[in-house]
């Protein structure tokens, strides 16, 4: 039986034609079999002792007949969406809810989990639970891998797009600032690679015979491999810090708290917006999931427009 316009009193969620149902057979309460499992009871055993009896709170409406309309100018329109009817919105599972531990209708910093959760969508489990611990807070310091390996991509992937133009701003800034010294590091890896297949010849042929002249020969091949790396060693560690660990431990430890500032600001301003579900949940998906283009276009920005714009400026001045 589908109880049309009727909620689990478990969870809180509006039944669907296809969820599984439990009806109390005491009090008539229908459940979703997820809630029943989870309490192990009827979410209403509480009331059967006052008798209580469960009916519909929101019974369906019958609809007036609509007049036929007559085909005079609507001819072409047929496929589209006529107005008022409620664009289909992302209804979360029951059991996601169960499973994450979360409660749909308690709240954190002023919004619903079930928003937040239609908001977030990819990692809503771990955000979410992630976001109320900082219940409150107004910014808060965590780690965030995904930024941490794929800043600035990750804040356009978040729709985060001011900071991440700032970020891509600065890691091109970087790029730049350290050209020079990974110049001087690429420039240096052929030498050191015919450095090192001598000192490894030079083993090899110490290994055949070991006299005072291939002792010798290996002593200066291995001094002269040591030498390289010892210049190299400056240059490579102030590239790695300089273009990817601090930007990037920056980014990762301010990742999840800028992205709760966002999400409660986007959220907050659609409940002043409006009060209708089907405008509010539509509007929590439109404003809130993630953009896949301009991460990637972040992520080709980042690592190809430096070394095209430096080839340019070398071909200008060669």
């Amino acid at each position: 039986m589908f109880y049309e316009n009727a909620v689990c009193d478990g969870c809180g969620q509006p039944f669907a034609p296809d969820d599984d149902v439990v009806v109390c057979p005491d009090c008539g309460t229908p459940q979703h079999r997820a809630c029943y499992e989870l309490n192990n009871k009827c979410v209403n055993e509480h009331l059967h002792e006052s008798g209580f009896e469960w009916k519909n709170p929101n019974p369906p409406v019958e609809q007036p007949k609509e007049e036929p309309v007559q085909e005079t100018e609507n001819r072409g329109f047929e496929n589209q969406i006529p107005v008022g009817i409620p664009t289909p919105a992302l209804d979360v599972n029951p059991a996601f809810y169960i499973n994450a531990g979360l409660d749909p209708n308690s709240e954190f910093d002023g919004v619903a989990v079930k928003d937040a959760v239609s908001y977030t969508q990819v990692g809503a489990k771990n955000y979410v639970r992630k976001f109320m611990r900082s219940d409150g807070k107004k910014l808060t310091f965590s780690w965030n891998w995904g930024a941490f390996f794929f800043a600035p991509a990750w804040f356009f992937y978040r729709k985060l797009y001011k900071v991440g133009f700032i970020f891509l701003s600065l890691m091109i800034a970087l790029d730049f600032f350290f050209f020079p010294m990974a110049q001087k590091i690429n420039n240096a890896y052929e030498p050191m690679q015919a450095a090192y297949t001598e000192y490894s010849e030079a083993v090899a042929e110490y290994t055949k015979n070991e006299s005072e002249e291939t002792k010798a020969a290996l002593t200066e091949k291995q001094a002269n491999l040591e030498k390289i790396a010892r210049e190299l060693f400056p240059a490579t560690i102030a590239v790695s810090l300089g273009t990817f660990l601090v930007p990037n431990t920056i980014a990762a430890l301010l990742a999840n708290g800028l992205y709760k500032r966002k999400m409660l600001e986007d959220i907050k301003n659609i409940y002043k917006s409006t009060k209708d579900k089907n405008v509010l949940k539509y509007s929590l998906l439109r404003r809130g999931g993630v953009a896949f283009i301009p991460a990637a276009a972040a992520f080709l920005v980042e690592y190809y427009l430096p070394n095209f714009i430096l080839q340019i400026v070398n071909s200008f001045f060669s």
